[in-house]
């Protein structure tokens, strides 16, 4: 199912009876479907689900009758739950994030498993509760010669085969004078490489060489 807009959704039309609920089908623009309401079942919905109606579902939550499929043996409403309420009636109240769990600043976001969660860290951070400090590299550039772009390059060393990885790169028109890059590893990467480009031709410059160091910080020209 997949939200459009107005002038291609089918749903415009209102095509579905005041019981029901118009659904456009995904990568099918121009055919639909229509659901039940909650609390309504039966042929074209029409029919009000007592058990519904009294209240089988808490106060926030959905209630679904036949949704729990005809193979089930339990004919029993199914309960939509809302945020933080859980339970096969929804009347349970739990918010994994209430003791604030994600350090750092680190946003907590409830998934639809009650025991799990998903911490969001801010560009500072990072780690399963945003427990680990990304590493940085702080270049200053006081001067560089002309050029009509730039590349940017970051790169760790294989050791082994003396190959060079490449982590990250950047590419801009001109070098920037303050060259700021943050990676989720403990050490940061051993070279740093500048390429400066004029007129079809490159100039290579190894701006920092650093290995088994933590943070980068340093001035260059």
């Amino acid at each position: 199912l997949v939200k459009s807009d107005t002038t291609t959704n089918p749903c415009h039309s209102n095509p579905c009876n005041l019981y029901q609920e118009c659904h456009q089908i995904l990568n099918r623009n121009a055919t639909y479907v229509c659901l039940c309401r909650p609390n309504y079942k039966g042929y074209n919905c029409s029919i009000l689900d007592k058990t519904c109606e009294q209240g089988f579902c808490s106060r926030k939550s959905l209630c679904k009758p036949n949704y729990r499929g005809l193979l089930s043996s339990n004919q029993q409403p199914y309960c939509l739950c809302s945020l933080h309420q859980i339970g096969c009636r929804c009347d349970l109240m739990y918010d994994k994030c209430h003791s604030n769990p994600c350090r750092n600043h680190g946003t907590c976001l409830p998934t639809i498993k009650p025991q799990e969660l998903i911490c969001l860290c801010d560009e500072y951070h990072y780690g399963y509760r945003c427990q680990l400090e990304k590493r940085a590299s702080r270049l200053y550039v006081t001067k560089s010669p002309p050029h009509q772009a730039t590349v940017v390059q970051y790169f760790d060393i294989n050791f082994v085969s003396l190959n060079l990885l490449l982590v990250y790169q950047r590419v801009d028109v001109h070098l920037p004078n303050f060259l700021h890059y943050l990676f989720d590893e403990k050490i940061t990467p051993k070279l740093v490489i500048v390429k400066l480009y004029l007129n079809m031709q490159s100039n290579i410059y190894l701006i920092s060489i650093r290995i088994d160091g933590e943070s980068i910080n340093g001035t260059t020209e």
